[in-house]
């Protein structure tokens, strides 16, 4: 499993944003826990997905500047691998969570089976974040 870690580049894991603190227990150890300002070369991209919503994710400039509907298809998987690895009993432990009812298991589990349909179609805009915060 590799999941998207959060302030860091959506394909290549680069830290875009300041880390001001990290989780230091497992499974979290190698996950930002607190952000800062995002560094120079932090974008967000927009995307529009197949069911009509829209989604960002973040992308250091190098990685937005390759992208191609050819890595949708892994970019969407490392969002869903995110989304499994933030429901596991040991990761909302240390965040710190409630481990889920069987009834929010279930639940999670229909709105999952929805989305592994879904995906990426086409981006909708991308903005450079440094600019934002100057």
């Amino acid at each position: 499993m590799n999941p998207k870690k959060m302030g860091c580049c959506s394909i290549c894991d680069k830290e875009i944003y300041e880390i001001i603190l990290r989780y230091t227990q497992p499974p979290l150890e190698r996950f930002p826990r607190k952000l800062g300002l995002p560094k120079d070369d932090a974008w967000k991209v927009e995307f529009a997905l197949k069911d009509g919503s829209t989604m960002s994710l973040s992308f250091c400039e190098e990685c937005k500047n390759k992208l191609t509907t050819k890595q949708f298809p892994v970019l969407w998987n490392r969002v869903l691998e995110s989304w499994v690895f933030e429901m596991q009993d040991d990761v909302r432990k240390v965040l710190p969570a409630k481990p889920l009812t069987t009834r929010q298991t279930e639940e999670l589990t229909k709105w999952f089976e929805t989305q592994v349909g879904n995906g990426m179609m086409g981006i909708l805009a991308s903005v450079q974040l440094k600019e934002n915060h100057a």
